[in-house]
């Protein structure tokens, strides 16, 4: 047998290494997939909940209606609020997903700058 084969143990091996040392150079992106992931679910519970109560509010608001145009302007004021929240919440979701990808591009992308004692002679 050739020395410099390896055997299926080592191969298995060496290529599990590989894989992690290529797995940690993507650690700040996971670090930063994760929380954005955590935040993002947080912020839809969130607002969720929010829209829910709002909407049992305005239904309690409805059944005390007397009259037709009292339950327009409900139904008017309920839904334009829906809208502009539904609107501010897109954007916040958008702020928290894109913030961390950015900020994690910039610690993954290698540094071009010489250090201090990096300087030829």
């Amino acid at each position: 047998m050739n020395k410099n084969s390896k055997t299926p143990t080592t191969a298995v091996t060496d290529l599990f290494t590989t894989g992690l040392q290529n797995m940690a150079r993507l650690r700040p992106v996971q670090t930063a997939t994760l929380n954005a992931w955590s935040d993002l679910g947080g912020a839809a519970w969130k607002f969720t909940s929010l829209r829910m109560q709002q909407d049992v509010e305005a239904k309690k608001v409805l059944l005390g209606c007397k009259c037709f145009e009292d339950v327009q302007k409900v139904q008017t004021d309920f839904f334009s609020k829906a809208i502009a929240d539904c609107q501010a919440e897109a954007a916040h979701m958008m702020k928290i997903v894109s913030t961390p990808f950015t900020q994690a591009q910039i610690s993954a992308t290698p540094s071009t700058k010489r250090g201090y004692d990096n300087v030829p002679l």
